[in-house]
């Protein structure tokens, strides 16, 4: 297809049947795209901002070198990606730009690949390890949460940077007034990762996001929640003390939690 349109290659399968991005993501996980890959690296090297983000997304999930290559320059120099100014993908609650919330779902699903050669595992930590040093700048949603919360092996290889990242963006969200998106509640869908490699740093991260945030229901709920997936007597204590809380709904949830730990 290397006379074919940015559409074609984007937005077709190979069918020639006209579907949405991600159903031709999902269709080169078991189908043999390969023959694309060519006019897709051109345009994720000079296409529109929108079809070079986009074929960035298809070709990581495919565990494309070149795409991660891509992903970790952009997100090393995020004011500069192609997009910058002009998003071409939103979160469509908060109305945020999700472009890296596309490209960590791009993480995820290659996670899927039967196979991978050492260098695209390398490369695939690296361009993950870079989304999390952002990860208090921009919104992901849950994506690189599900990234990681599939994939426990690279979980625990990135540890320290897990860490870093709820914290970093635990201080955003005291520290910002606007930031677009709820950074606090994306702070605590992390710590949902970070509990169950380190207890006593997932419990301090918590308290912290609760000291500021302990008012926002929805936050509160989503780290009942994040705690059910830790092991430990620190997060034990405060899912504990979240399960006598006044409000019924994080009362429900962080007794849930509690009996979904494996230290129950």
């Amino acid at each position: 297809m290397a006379s074919a349109s940015p559409d074609d290659l984007l937005f077709t399968d190979l069918s020639g049947e006209r579907v949405q991005l991600q159903d031709v993501i999902y269709d080169g996980l078991d189908v043999d795209y390969s023959a694309r890959y060519p006019a897709l690296q051109q345009l994720l090297r000079t296409g529109r901002a929108d079809h070079r983000l986009y074929a960035a997304a298809m070709l990581a999930s495919w565990g494309v070198e070149e795409a991660f290559r891509a992903v970790i320059v952009w997100t090393r120099n995020p004011d500069e990606a192609p997009w910058v100014g002009a998003p071409v993908t939103f979160d469509r609650i908060s109305g945020a730009d999700s472009a890296f919330e596309l490209l960590a779902s791009a993480i995820r699903i290659s996670g899927e690949l039967d196979a991978r050669s050492p260098d695209v595992d390398r490369l695939r930590d690296d361009a993950t390890r870079a989304l999390l040093a952002i990860y208090h700048l921009v919104s992901f949603g849950r994506a690189l949460y599900a990234a990681l919360d599939l994939d426990r092996a690279l979980a625990q290889r990135l540890a320290s940077d897990i860490g870093n990242a709820v914290d970093a963006t635990i201080a955003a969200a005291n520290s910002m007034t606007e930031a677009g998106f709820d950074l606090a509640t994306q702070a605590a869908w992390l710590i949902a990762v970070l509990g169950p490699l380190d207890d006593a740093h997932a419990a301090r991260a918590a308290e912290a996001l609760l000291a500021d945030h302990g008012d926002n229901p929805r936050t509160v709920r989503e780290l009942a929640h994040a705690l059910g997936f830790a092991s430990g007597p620190a997060t034990r204590e405060l899912l504990e003390r979240l399960a006598g809380s006044p409000n019924a709904s994080v009362q429900a949830d962080a007794r849930e939690a509690l009996g979904r730990r494996k230290d129950a």
